[in-house]
């Protein structure tokens, strides 16, 4: 079963260069599906990396964010605590 992947032109364009690269270089042509197979089986092996980079990335609320949402709190002048909000979301 495949499924469809979109991405932008830019990373289209980076992932084709990519491919001819590794053409160029190996004389394998390789089919989308078996780069990404490669560029995610890859990934498994450096997942704490990866991790560090997401983590110390744009991905990050920068402290003045972070102030911001927290400020936007506040009482509702009742107690929520015994309200059980699955049963009000999600129904009985």
């Amino acid at each position: 079963m495949t499924s469809t992947l979109k991405i932008n032109d830019k990373i289209k364009i980076k992932f084709d260069m990519l491919k001819a690269k590794i053409f160029l270089q190996t004389g394998k042509k390789m089919s989308q599906q078996e780069l990404l197979e490669l560029l995610l089986n890859q990934a498994e092996k450096t997942e704490k990396e990866i991790m560090d980079i997401i983590t110390n990335s744009q991905f990050l609320l920068s402290d003045t964010q972070r102030q911001k949402i927290l400020s936007l709190q506040f009482d509702l002048g009742f107690d929520t605590s015994k309200i059980d909000e699955d049963s009000i979301i999600y129904g009985d």
